[in-house]
């Protein structure tokens, strides 16, 4: 997570960084707002950055009649800049409606009641990719989930009803599990360390993360299925009915991990840096003395274990594995129709595409879904049910307007202002709007959250990245659909570019041949010795059909086609021959990743340097893996169409 403070003078060339997707690639970004800020923008006031941004006002003379967005020095390398709070924030609005980023943190709010705020090295300077944890330098997330969806006794039914005590039994052994944790990574990193060479920089980095882990203890124990949960109580999620529930549910979590901390600073010790309870930030004091008294009592005596210990991820890879609701967030898509390519005479073909691969297609239902349908129709084969049977059963079901884009942002609002209460660090959470949403609605979205405390927010407007991209005019349309009927012919020699990449453990040598300075062939395989040979230009050239050589000034390659084997020569001429068809390189990267399942490194390496020359307006998210369609959920972006996910 990169983060500017919204104090800072550079802060909106910093909010426009991501307007162009093709830069800052590896992160996600994020403004630190304040309270003062927000409080201009409200009513429309003037606002002054300054640098430093500990620079105390009092200290310095600042002109009043200076020019809007004019960057003033008002001493030894201290400046301020006179804005319009409200023209910043709409700049910044503009561009989350545009991309979805930048998201906002709320600086104050970050702070406000947090455990660790009073302990300097480990209050929050930024937090981590995707926001739950804010901390300081060289801390760990060390994350750790309580499945919700384990808790309901009767679920789908009638009878359904919550088991408090195994809600409570989790969170109590959850951090203590989150506490085992911090020691493996501990042991973990002096293996590191044990291998550095010694009084080198990397060992003194690794030194300084394991007294921090020390000294701090930082846990991170969240939930995810809270939208099965709901569906189980046969309640919708982001319904009035829901928001006591899930006050409850957090509460009950809540108070397990006060007393599994106290319990364990009592037999295992406090952690290193704790100075006594009653000197620690007194909004924390009195949230534990409202929820817990009994325990605040214990941990005016003995401390605690963790400085800071429970958060809400995204839980993106784990809610794949558990088949259940990530995070906080509503199921995303409770069913929908997915594609996997033959690769036997036996298999069902439903779909053949345009370039005769064919396709069986399956339906791929929510887990949560199909444990309600079996329950309501237990006489039926749910696994045959197609689409169309799933679209009416749906509408009977707890999850039926209850997915992420059917709910009232209010109530998602209200939903982690409900969690957040309960919870030390912060939440990963976004919130998905539909197409048509305005810059008015979002600039709302933002207010309101800050209004209800919210520690920070994110939006994700649906289309949003591929609009900007994808505004490709008329007349481009028809050029690339006349460039796909008819292939240029290939010249003799072509320009073209050498690139080692290191895939699965191997290397593999890719050659892109360039015609009119786009992607016109390519080739790859991976060489007998394998040796990493930097990347640079040379030619190809086509010496008889289907004998073609590289040489440069690394390299020389006589016969390309004697090191591939038949799967790799099927894939070459497959790829090479949707390139001189000007096929757009998203879709022959995603047809690539399907006909050559069998093959992955081979295929990811070329796939991996075929992006390298994706143009903007083909650049809209995809899947890296198979080219399909990516969602967002929390802060993280997971593959409908394989099981790719990460978080951002």
């Amino acid at each position: 997570m990169l983060t500017i403070s919204i104090d800072h003078p550079d802060a909106e060339e910093f909010i426009e960084k991501k307007q162009d997707l093709t830069k800052v690639t590896g992160a996600n970004i994020s403004v630190k707002v304040s309270d003062a800020f927000m409080r201009a923008v409200k009513n429309d006031e003037i606002y002054y950055q300054r640098y430093p941004l500990d620079l105390d006002f009092d200290t310095v003379y600042i002109p009043t009649n200076s020019k809007l967005g004019e960057l003033i020095e008002v001493g030894y390398h201290k400046y301020v800049k006179r804005i319009k709070a409200r023209d910043l924030w709409n700049k910044l609005i503009h561009c989350a409606w545009n991309t979805a980023e930048p998201g906002i943190i709320f600086d104050d709010a970050m702070h406000l009641k947090a455990p660790d705020r009073y302990y300097p090295e480990f209050s929050m300077i930024s937090t981590n990719p995707c926001g739950e944890i804010g901390m300081g330098a060289m801390d760990s997330c060390r994350l750790i989930h309580i499945n919700l969806a384990k808790c309901v006794k009767y679920p789908y039914t009638e009878k359904a009803e919550l088991d408090y005590n195994v809600i409570a039994h989790l969170g109590y052994y959850a951090m203590k599990l989150g506490d085992d944790l911090v020691d493996l990574e501990q042991e973990a990193v002096k293996r590191i360390i044990d291998v550095c060479e010694s009084e080198s920089e990397e060992q003194e980095m690794w030194e300084k993360i394991l007294d921090v882990s020390k000294r701090g203890r930082r846990a991170g124990v969240g939930i995810l299925g809270l939208a099965d949960m709901l569906a189980q109580l046969n309640i919708k999620y982001g319904s009035p009915e829901s928001i006591p529930i899930i006050k409850t549910v957090m509460e009950t979590i809540f108070k397990a991990e006060l007393k599994a901390t106290v319990d364990m600073a009592e037999t295992r010790g406090i952690f290193e840096e704790y100075d006594g309870f009653d000197k620690e930030n007194p909004l924390f004091q009195s949230l534990v003395k409202e929820y817990d008294f009994e325990t605040y009592r214990r941990m005016l005596k003995v401390g605690r274990r963790n400085i800071s210990f429970s958060t809400i991820a995204p839980t993106g890879s784990v809610a794949m594995l558990t088949q259940t609701s990530s995070g906080i967030e509503p199921v995303f898509m409770p069913y929908y129709k997915r594609r996997k390519k033959c690769t036997s005479d036996t298999d069902r073909v439903d779909y053949v595409d345009k370039l005769g691969v064919k396709f069986t297609e399956y339906v791929v239902v929510h887990e949560g879904l199909k444990q309600w349908a079996r329950i309501k129709y237990p006489e039926e084969n749910i696994d045959n049910w197609s689409l169309d049977k799933w679209d009416t059963i749906y509408k009977e079901s707890p999850y039926h307007g209850a997915t992420a884009h059917d709910i009232d942002w209010h109530y998602r609002i209200m939903t982690q202002a409900t969690c957040q209460t309960f919870i030390t660090h912060s939440i990963s959470s976004t919130i998905n709007l539909p197409k048509e949403t305005t810059e008015e609605e979002i600039s709302k979205i933002y207010m309101e959250a800050w209004e209800n405390g919210l520690k920070g927010v994110t939006v994700y407007r649906d289309g949003c990245r591929e609009g900007i991209l994808n505004s490709v005019s008329d007349k481009q349309k028809e050029e690339r659909f006349e460039s796909s009927i008819s292939a240029p012919k290939r010249p003799r020699k072509l320009d073209a570019e050498f690139y080692s990449v290191k895939v699965g453990g191997e290397i593999f040598y890719v050659m892109i041949g360039l015609y009119k300075n786009k992607p016109y062939e390519a080739f790859c395989f991976k060489p007998e010795k394998q040796i990493k040979i930097n990347n640079h230009k040379g030619i190809l050239t086509k010496r008889a059909k289907g004998l073609y050589s590289f040489h440069s000034d690394l390299i020389n390659i006589d016969d390309l086609d004697s090191l591939l084997n038949a799967e790799q020569r099927t894939c070459t001429l497959l790829v090479s021959a949707l390139l001189r068809h000007g096929i757009p390189l998203k879709f022959i990267i995603k047809t690539e990743k399907k006909v050559n399942e069998n093959i992955t490194s081979f295929s990811s390496a070329i796939c991996r340097i075929l992006s390298k020359y994706m143009p903007k307006e083909e650049s809209a998210e995809i899947c890296p893996k198979c080219g399909g369609r990516l969602i967002r959920e929390g802060g993280c972006i997971r593959c409908l169409d394989c099981d790719y996910s990460k978080c951002l």
